[in-house]
């Protein structure tokens, strides 16, 4: 089996551990702000209270105790024009 040798001098050595932190860096640095975006944002939390509170109401809300006397129109003209 024949072996492959690389000889990098010191100066080539550090550019490239270099560029391997530097782009670490960069990607942990942009992850990062995405992520403190989605944090910060505290509009989907008002939302969702602002949903639960009117559910809540709705569900308590007085019940009438008996229907009105009045009757709806029927929302399917179809059969009328027979």
């Amino acid at each position: 089996m024949a072996t492959l040798t690389i000889q990098i001098s010191w100066e080539y050595g550090l550019g490239i551990i270099g560029a391997i932190i530097a782009s670490s860096v960069s990607i942990a640095w942009y992850a990062s702000s995405r992520l403190t975006a989605l944090e910060t944002s505290m509009e989907w939390v008002k939302r969702t209270v602002v949903e639960l509170k009117l559910a809540i109401e709705n569900a308590n809300a007085p019940k009438p105790a008996y229907k009105s006397g009045k009757k709806r129109a029927s929302k399917d003209t179809s059969r009328s024009l027979r």
